[in-house]
This record gives C-alpha cells, sequence and structure tokens, in this order.
C-alpha cells in the first residue's frame, strides 16, 4: 500500500489555503500525494467557522463557539482503466494512455472519438492521484460575521483520507488543512433575476 506523504508546518492557519469570493461554486483540483487508486479510500472534506470578528485585519485563530460547520463534497474521478478508442466515456472517467499519462474527460456522456486523449481537447491530463474538492455557494451563509467590502472572513478547512473499513487498523491521514478567505461579493446581496 502507498503510503501518504506528510509535511511538517510550523502554522498551518498562517497561509490562506483557498480565496474565494462568497457565493462561488468552485470545485478545486487536489493531488494526494504518495497514494494510488483513489477510489479504495475514502474523503471527509470540512469547513468549521473561524472566530471572525466585524472589521479584522487579520485571520482569527480560534474557531466561532458553536460556529457553523460545513461538509464538502469530494468527488474522486472513475478509473475506467486504459483508453480504449471504441468505448463510451462520460464526464470525469479517468484513463490512462501511454507511460504513466493520465487523462479526465471535461464533459460529456457515452462520449467515443478515436481520436487519442493527448490530441483530444475534451480529455485533460492530470495525476493518477487527483480527487476534487467541491466549495458550494452557500459556505459562509450561515456565518455569524459576514465579509464586508473592507474586511473577509475566514473558516479552516481540513481533508482527511482514510482507508475503506475493513482492513485490520485503518489507516486515517490529514494531509491537506488551512484557511479559507471569503471576500464581499456585490452579486451575493444583490437578489437574482
Amino acid at each position: 500500500m502507498a503510503r501518504l506523504a506528510t509535511s511538517y508546518v510550523k502554522d498551518p492557519y498562517s497561509e490562506v489555503l483557498f480565496s474565494i469570493a462568497k457565493g462561488e461554486q468552485i470545485e478545486y483540483q487536489t493531488v494526494i500525494k504518495g497514494l494510488d487508486n483513489m477510489d479504495q479510500f475514502e474523503y471527509e472534506a470540512v469547513v468549521v467557522e473561524a472566530n471572525n470578528e466585524v472589521d479584522q485585519t487579520q485571520i482569527p485563530k480560534s474557531i466561532r463557539t458553536a460556529g457553523a460547520q460545513t461538509v464538502l463534497d469530494v468527488r474522486v474521478p472513475e478509473d475506467r482503466g486504459v483508453w480504449v478508442s471504441t468505448d463510451m466515456y462520460s464526464a470525469g472517467d479517468l484513463v490512462s494512455y501511454g507511460q504513466d499519462t493520465f487523462y479526465v474527460l471535461k464533459s460529456g456522456v457515452d462520449y467515443i472519438n478515436d481520436v487519442i486523449p493527448s490530441n483530444d481537447d475534451n480529455w485533460v491530463e492530470v495525476p493518477s492521484n487527483v480527487i476534487y474538492v467541491q466549495i458550494p455557494a452557500t459556505l459562509a451563509s450561515d456565518w455569524a460575521i459576514q465579509p464586508t467590502v473592507s474586511s473577509p472572513c475566514y473558516g479552516f478547512f481540513e481533508l482527511r483520507v482514510s482507508e475503506m473499513p475493513g482492513t485490520f487498523f485503518t489507516h486515517t491521514w490529514k494531509p491537506i488543512r488551512g484557511t479559507i478567505r471569503i471576500f464581499f461579493s456585490p452579486t451575493d446581496v444583490v437578489p437574482d433575476v
């Protein structure tokens, strides 16, 4: 089994990991070093509300007591093995083509094309150990302090990776953690048309 690479960070909350405008809905490509067969693990990504203050100028160093907790969706590409020109693929499918080269299909359902992935704009080359963390448009909507024009608000993010249950001793790693900075957004406050 592949082991997850670890590194020591003195203060993981001293830097911003993600920076978004309130109301954005974004999917972040995340590479988990040291793992293979990504569909054989369980993933949990969460954001907890930081102890934000009105007009703050620094990243908070603690979480809000009884603050909001958000579980984020994690999408793992479906590993379809070696690319075959006559097979049908759907958006999000992962294939290998060539020596240690992997591609994810950007869009489509029942997609068939005899153009090799490296020459087909609908395929994107990715590392084999990629997953996607999805930030919903509703993130921070229920937080006590909202971002203002002059002051963002923050949450703390963490990704947990675990072996599937049933092993003798289930390993769990927490390879990514840090802060999410959320900026004020005019389109978030104006009602949708």
